[in-house]
């Protein structure tokens, strides 16, 4: 899929400040459907239905988190797994192996996971995080030498995750990244 959106924002319908925010989106920037806390909460999935209708109206890429059933269902541009998640069984590796025009994303945050993604047939990942981020405080950022070092290990396209804003992604910027998703930074 040659056409993916350069920036990604990672929605999460729980955070009151965003669901306004999600209407201003135009179909130039994805939107990956996700929940802080890896669930498989039908409540969490059954609320996406409104906004998968306005992605779908307006044609806006979208993703649903962890649950090939939901993104299925919603007819989604693809799935965003976890790559450390015990949940992604063989079973659900085959199935998404099967499925044409189907985008597989994931995050990777060191070499190890990063060799563990070569193993899924992904699209593309997000390399996190990039910078220092107030949503995993936990997470020690990787700085612009250590992000790029990373990024040349992928076997598919890279984007940059965690603090990532329009002005520090110029530090990112190589032959290797295509791009930035956000959480905070789409709500400046």
């Amino acid at each position: 899929m040659k056409n993916l959106p350069k920036r990604w924002f990672f929605f999460d319908p729980t955070f009151e400040k965003k669901t306004s925010l999600l209407y201003n989106i135009n179909n130039k920037i994805g939107i990956i459907f996700y929940k802080k806390r890896i669930s498989n909460d039908n409540t969490f999935f059954s609320s996406l239905k409104t906004y998968v209708e306005f992605c779908r109206n307006n044609k806006i890429y979208f993703l649903v988190s962890y649950s090939l059933y939901w993104a299925r269902k919603y007819k989604a541009n693809g799935i965003y797994i976890s790559i450390l998640n015990k949940d992604n069984s063989l079973n659900t590796r085959l199935c998404l192996k099967k499925i044409k025009n189907f985008l597989i994303a994931t995050s990777v945050h060191n070499v190890k996971e990063m060799n563990l993604s070569k193993k899924y047939k992904l699209n593309f990942l997000f390399v996190s995080p990039a910078f220092r981020t107030n949503s995993h405080k936990e997470l020690e950022e990787h700085g612009r030498i250590r992000f790029i070092n990373l990024c040349k290990y992928s076997n598919t396209r890279v984007f940059a995750l965690g603090g990532v804003n329009e002005v520090n992604f110029k530090l990112l910027k190589n032959k290797y990244v295509s791009g930035f998703g956000g959480i905070t930074n789409f709500l400046v």
